[in-house]
């Protein structure tokens, strides 16, 4: 008698149990999990006819961003992409080895040529905007001098090196003025370590690609 008692309780149980099982399968079944992601590329000047360029990535690839193919009038040289349609500093080389984990859209950064700072590309080691260094650096021959743009600073540090080699301060000024003429290498990290008269501290870092 008690036997027949607990054979629907078993029987109840395990229809439950079979319920959630094939509910949790339609669910797995169903859900998408993307194998492929698209790059766009726009030419993002004013203008412009140029289609989008569009690139795939597969789920975990490494490859080379596409090289430019947009053709802006002279006077303009093409610097990279970034995700910001009004970046003055481009977050991704030519042909640089990225990855993506979703859909993205990547806009050529330009500048206008003034004789004065062709040869030399800048970028922003990170997403952060310009708030230290002002973007608008002097060139003169050989020398290039960058400019601490915020007030109220109790120190400067300067760094510069071959891209990821070197922590050595080279100058403790507002203006950091660098000799390219004995350089070595093609790619060199500048960055400013700041301290505020209130002790804070901050910092920002710039790629620098040297055209020679």
């Amino acid at each position: 008698m008690r036997r027949n008692k607990i054979l629907p309780l078993v029987v109840a149980l395990s229809l439950i149990f079979s319920f959630f099982l094939v509910s949790c399968m339609d669910l797995f079944d169903n859900s998408e999990v993307a194998t492929s992601f698209k790059v766009t590329f726009k030419a993002n000047y004013e203008g412009s006819t140029d289609a989008d360029v569009v690139q795939v990535y597969a789920y975990g690839e490494r490859k080379a961003l596409v090289s430019n193919t947009f053709n802006r009038d002279e006077g303009w040289e093409f610097l990279g992409w970034s995700g910001d349609s009004n970046a003055s500093f481009p977050k991704y080389l030519e042909g640089e080895l990225s990855s993506f984990s979703s859909d993205v859209i990547l806009y050529a950064v330009w500048r206008e040529i003034t004789g004065k700072n062709s040869g030399i590309n800048i970028f922003l080691d990170d997403e952060k905007a310009e708030t230290l260094i002002g973007k608008d650096y002097t060139v003169d021959g050989n020398k290039i001098t960058f400019s601490c743009v915020v007030d109220n600073v109790k120190s400067y540090s300067w760094f510069n090196s071959a891209y990821n080699d070197g922590t050595e301060v080279v100058y403790s000024g507002k203006d950091y003025a660098w000799d390219t003429s004995t350089v070595a290498a093609d790619k060199y990290l500048i960055r400013l370590l700041v301290e505020y008269e209130d002790g804070e501290l901050d910092d920002e870092s710039l790629i620098i690609v040297l055209k020679k």
